[in-house]
């Protein structure tokens, strides 16, 4: 996808100096790069974006930066006025715990068959596995290839098959049409420990659009002082987006970590954020 490449080099570095966000003028630098590496036309990048969002580059960028993140932790965000619970109808943008459910009998034997697809979306392309219990696996990235072979690492003894399932069409939806599709419930069949699966429950009742911190979500399943075992956990969250781990942030509002990409984190951060801002008819933030 055009915009996931120009966005990676935003957040390319955001590893090392932990800095996500480059200004707009930075971004127009990387569209020119493209542009004449693409021969596309600068109307054409700014419809790329239009048919994405609904609007421009810099409404995305808006939301997708550490101080966006960092006035959303503080309350101050005009999206998350008062208004918000009010504004929206009660069963849209459910929290993922009302219908994401965990299917807590599976072990590692379990897993005999595992079908999976790949498919095309809002954040590069997806690949969804899942057994006959439930989605197990679901990840982002470029290659269809790396992501296959992904999935064989992790599931070294299962017979990986390439076949749709219901729960795939269900996960695609969800993420096509949050609104409609979220209070429809969706299984999932992990592997975990008691730990981990814990903190990928708790994440499940960050609502959509929300931000928490890591130490947030340590201090809500009551341990404090584990923040690294917390941030840990949510870095080997086997299901990218149902289980929200791209909601969780560092206290200063810098994205952390996520292993299908921070720039992908900052676009997901950003595309519910304006999600929410379309349906409240709010102005992007200062």
């Amino acid at each position: 996808m055009l915009i996931l490449a120009l966005f990676r080099p935003l957040y390319s570095s955001c590893s090392k100096s932990n800095q996500a966000y480059e200004t707009i003028t930075s971004l127009k630098k990387n569209m020119a790069e493209h542009h004449e590496n693409v021969f596309l036309l600068k109307d054409q990048l700014k419809e790329a974006f239009q048919s994405w969002i609904g609007g421009s580059s810099k409404m995305l960028l808006a939301f997708a930066s550490p101080s966006y993140n960092k006035q959303l932790l503080l309350g101050q965000s005009s999206i998350f006025h008062s208004t918000w619970a009010s504004a929206l109808r009660p069963e849209a943008w459910q929290y993922h715990s009302n219908f994401v459910c965990f299917n807590t009998a599976t072990t590692l034997t379990n897993f005999n068959t595992i079908n999976y697809s790949v498919a095309f979306s809002q954040f590069g392309k997806v690949l969804v596995a899942a057994t006959d219990n439930g989605i197990c696996h679901l990840a982002f990235g470029e290659q269809t290839n790396k992501l296959v072979a992904d999935l064989r690492t992790t599931f070294p003894n299962s017979s990986i098959e390439a076949k749709k399932s219901a729960f795939h069409d269900h996960f695609l939806e969800a993420l096509a049409n949050p609104q409609t599709a979220l209070h429809r419930p969706l299984a999932l069949d992990l592997q975990g420990t008691a730990f981990q699966k814990k903190v990928w429950k708790t994440l499940l009742s960050i609502p959509f659009g929300q931000l928490q911190t890591y130490s947030q979500v340590a201090k809500i399943i009551e341990v404090p002082a584990a923040v690294r075992a917390v941030a840990s956990a949510i870095g080997n969250n086997p299901v990218a987006w149902l289980i929200p781990c791209h909601r969780v942030v560092r206290n200063d509002g810098a994205y952390g970590g996520f292993k299908w990409g921070l720039h992908r984190k900052a676009m997901m951060i950003g595309w519910e954020a304006w999600q929410i801002n379309k349906v409240l008819n709010k102005t992007i933030p200062n």
